[in-house]
């Protein structure tokens, strides 16, 4: 009798007939996520050997080529070279195609002390509070949920202008938008944010507030 969408990009991907019987119902979202992410991000760093110093970005999907991967390390190499102390995490579930494809660029760019590469982890939520931005690079996505847990977590996101992505994202109050496929646009975007901690902080702060107000588990029951 009806179809529910979860966001306007998936809904204008049905078949006509769908989408004259659908409406968007945006999928529900736990909100346990008040975490000290300051003691978390001394935690992690310990735990994975990443330095004091260093700055946590972080990455959460499988390998697909649609999850971007390699636009993710493409990043990070830039952000060295303007002298960015960052190390990536990658976390989600890694095939060994995938596995090799991915060592084999960061052994190529020389990297492999700044990327921890996680795989699956059933407490990931951990990993995205700890971090100081949360980058999500891929494309045609329906509705991604690791940026909706970031931001439920109060860790800034920078994500690609494309599938849905915008729908969750008001550019430059709940995060920020870069154009998608283009690694130097992501890595310049994550400067902005990481030489900035209070407009950090600020976009941060009104994407909890956005998070919590619309992807509650009741308002999406309700619905």
């Amino acid at each position: 009798d009806r179809v529910i969408a979860i966001s306007e990009f998936t809904l204008k991907s049905l078949p006509i007939w769908a989408r004259r019987k659908s409406e968007i119902v945006f999928n529900p979202f736990h909100t346990d996520n008040n975490r000290d992410r300051k003691l978390l991000k001394e935690q992690i760093k310990l735990e994975l050997g990443i330095d004091q110093n260093s700055q946590i970005l972080i990455f959460v999907g499988n390998e697909q080529e649609q999850k971007r991967p390699l636009i993710a390390l493409q990043a990070l190499v830039e952000l060295h070279r303007s002298d960015v102390n960052a190390v990536l995490i990658m976390a989600g579930k890694i095939t060994c195609g995938g596995q090799k494809i991915i060592t084999s660029f960061i052994e190529q760019e020389r990297i492999r002390d700044s990327v921890k590469i996680i795989g699956f982890r059933n407490d990931i939520q951990r990993y995205v509070a700890a971090a100081d931005v949360l980058i999500a690079p891929a494309v045609n996505e329906g509705h991604g949920r690791s940026l909706v847990e970031a931001m439920m977590a109060g860790t800034p996101i920078v994500v690609s202008a494309s599938g849905g992505h915008p729908e969750i994202v008001n550019h430059d109050v709940t995060g920020l938008l870069f154009q998608a496929d283009n690694a130097s646009a992501l890595s310049r975007t994550v400067q902005g944010l990481l030489r900035n901690p209070n407009y950090a902080e600020t976009l941060a702060s009104n994407a909890r507030a956005f998070a919590l107000e619309t992807y509650s588990v009741n308002k999406h029951a309700s619905k």
